[in-house]
């Protein structure tokens, strides 16, 4: 939790606390998740994705599994891989991860891929479910790969 909470402030000990937990316990998959989370947020998507994919490995039917598919996407967007991320993406929302992040992030892919239409109705979930989205409500650390963060753009999500 401590590795997290310092992820989204922004702070650089997220990577130190998400390692002691592994340390203490090697089979801790939230542990893994807080690694990828740390990794992601020094540009490290590569690093994420194996911290991640660790994770499932651990725990492969987690109530947050959810949540880890929504990271897993934005590794690959990272990557500039975009058919993998929106497959997570996708297998984000289908597990139960129907938050307007996840049809945000799968806007940006779709558009970046240049599948303008469906870009345009996962941006029109991710404004009904949080109608005062803008591309200034989606800077913080964690904050979509800038594929995504550009194409969000074209897609039509407002600065704000």
């Amino acid at each position: 939790m401590k590795s997290l909470v310092l992820f989204f402030k922004g702070q650089v000990e997220a990577m130190e606390a998400a390692q002691t937990v592994i340390a203490l316990d090697p089979n801790a998959a939230y542990g893994y998740f807080a690694m990828s989370q740390a990794e992601y947020a020094l540009g490290r998507c590569e690093q994420s994705i194996a911290h991640i994919k660790q994770a499932f490995a651990l725990s492969p039917h987690d109530p947050l599994g959810s949540l880890w598919h929504l990271v897993l996407g934005g590794d690959e967007a990272c990557l500039g891989r975009l058919d993998p991320a929106i497959a997570e993406f996708k297998g984000a929302i289908d597990a139960g991860y129907r938050i307007f992040f996840a049809y945000a992030f799968l806007a940006g892919a779709q558009a970046a891929k240049g599948n303008e239409a469906e870009a345009k109705l996962a941006l029109a979930e991710a404004r009904r479910i949080n109608p005062q989205l803008t591309m200034r409500s989606l800077s913080f650390p964690g904050r979509p790969a800038p594929v995504i963060s550009e194409d969000l753009r074209k897609a039509g999500l407002p600065e704000g």
